[in-house]
């Protein structure tokens, strides 16, 4: 089963309602699309360090002007 397939499942399974279940794969998507683009590919999450979420979150604030 693909990763998003497990988020969706686990999501339902735990009464999320659907627009969360999408904010979380959208964010998801967003991470992987970001370390393969770091990584010059895609990387299996299981790949993926501190260091890459540490990267991404750093992105957000810094490029995209998001903050939380």
């Amino acid at each position: 089963m693909k990763l998003l397939d497990q988020v969706v499942t686990v999501a339902r399974r735990r009464g999320l309602a659907d627009k969360s279940i999408d904010a979380y794969c959208f964010w998801i998507r967003s991470y992987l699309t970001f370390a393969a683009t770091r990584h010059g590919g895609w990387k299996s999450p299981g790949e993926l360090f501190t260091e890459d979420v540490e990267a991404f979150l750093n992105h957000l604030v810094m490029e995209k002007r998001l903050s939380g």
